[in-house]
């Protein structure tokens, strides 16, 4: 079997390849052209790369909120490209693993089934239930599952009424975006309609909704088989949280088998009719620890390096479900087991100390760091809970950053130095 990895330039293209390149004979990957990230994304430099073609971007379209059924020109230029390289590289399956990609492959499904070539997507009627947030929140209400209290305003008019329906802060965010662009967070009504101005000239219709605020982040992260039923859940613990940008991104977990609102959640998953990968995120709120949906991301994100330390490889699972093969059986995972990134960890100690003295004088001066608006460790609970998993007596499994760095040095090392010269963006630390 010959793969197509797309989106070259996220992480989790790179870990893709690391999950399949014992199922594929070859994999060859494919990077938006004329980008900075491409030029230095890990997958660039691995071994396990068998050819590299850079090819037109899909997503300057769907970041304007299209979600029609044709292709646009930027979009059929994306497909004839995509075309082209399977035709040269013999391909057999196409594997997308970020939104846009995900989009018009899903929409062109049928179109390169003919050609004998899998997308591994779902449909483009359940690909938009998730795709867009605020028919993904309604799908959660309908199912019972806790959202925070938020409209899709699309006038002045509207917006006032939300603002006066909604307890503020708010949050201000376009329904189709990812990597926390085109989002808000605003104390007021004046900088409310500020954003609101902004992010609807860049997609209409967005999303206002109240700020949960919380210290824990929930994830729950699903392959869902394409009869519907669920092939792989794994929902551990947070016990570190990383900023980035205006949110909190998991850094590390333990493996635990119970799964809050299961029923709930299983009633999501037939709700959307969504199938393939799915990561549903939730903050803990503060007010009573109950997770609330902030949005269910269709591809397999950049911490797909948690579930492949415990073995459970993903992107087999759902390229067997659809090619209708046997499924690799999954391991049986303990509860208890730390997962860990000692990089991500000496980022997030670093960034901690970086803030620590000019964040205290501002708090000093009667105003609040952009930054603390998020829930976040302060170092020495940090450090603590760090102490726990490397020289606590419990097991702890790290990334494949690390673990990977014999056997795919390159891509480990260029990832990991990304990761640490993150902490010398100052501007990042200070901003008010």
């Amino acid at each position: 079997m010959n793969i197509l990895i797309t989106n070259g330039q996220e992480d989790q293209a790179y870990l893709i390849a690391v999950a399949l390149r014992r199922k594929a004979n070859r994999i060859v990957m494919a990077f938006p052209e004329k980008t900075r990230e491409s030029l230095v994304a890990p997958g660039r430099f691995s071994r396990f790369i068998s050819a590299r073609y850079s090819i037109p971007s899909p997503a300057k379209d769907w970041a304007k909120g299209n979600l029609e059924d044709g292709n646009s020109e930027v979009e059929e230029a994306y497909v004839k490209a995509i075309e082209k390289i399977c035709l040269e590289e013999e391909i057999d399956v196409v594997f997308p693993s970020f939104d846009p990609d995900i989009f018009v492959l899903s929409k062109n499904k049928d179109r390169l089934a003919e050609q004998g070539i899998l997308s591994i997507t779902c449909s483009l009627s359940a690909l938009e239930q998730v795709l867009d947030k605020g028919k993904t929140l309604e799908a959660a209400r309908r199912s019972g599952f806790p959202v925070p209290n938020s409209r899709v305003v699309h006038t002045k008019q509207e917006l006032d009424s939300a603002l006066s329906a909604i307890k503020g802060p708010w949050i201000i965010k376009s329904r189709m975006s990812a990597h926390n662009q085109n989002l808000e967070i605003v104390q007021d009504r004046a900088d409310a309609h500020s954003q609101f101005e902004v992010i609807s000239q860049r997609q209409p219709g967005p999303l206002v909704q109240e700020r949960v605020l919380g210290h824990g982040r929930q994830n729950f992260y699903m392959v869902v088989g394409k009869r519907g039923e669920v092939l792989s859940s794994f929902v551990p613990e947070t016990i570190r949280t990383r900023p980035r940008g205006i949110t909190n991104a998991n850094s590390a977990c333990i493996t635990r088998s119970i799964v809050p609102l299961a029923q709930e959640l299983s009633k999501l998953i037939a709700e959307t009719g969504y199938e393939g990968f799915m990561t549903v995120q939730t903050v803990l709120d503060q007010r009573d620890g109950v997770p609330r949906l902030m949005e269910i991301n269709p591809r397999i994100g950049n911490r797909l390096w948690q579930r492949l330390a415990v073995g459970i490889n993903e992107p087999i699972l759902m390229v067997e479900d659809a090619r209708g093969e046997e499924l690799t059986p999954l391991p049986s995972v303990p509860d208890g087991i730390h997962i860990v990134d000692p990089i991500y960890d000496i980022r997030h100690l670093a960034d901690l100390l970086i803030r620590f003295i000019p964040h205290r004088v501002l708090r000093l001066a009667g105003r609040t760091p952009k930054t603390d608006q998020i829930a976040n460790q302060s170092f020495f609970e940090a450090a603590r809970s760090m102490a726990q998993s490397y020289l606590g007596p419990q097991k702890t499994v790290y990334s494949f950053y690390v673990t990977g760095l014999l056997i795919d040095p390159v891509p480990c090392v260029i990832r990991n130095l990304k990761t640490l010269v993150g902490m010398l963006r100052i501007g990042r630390h200070f901003r008010t």
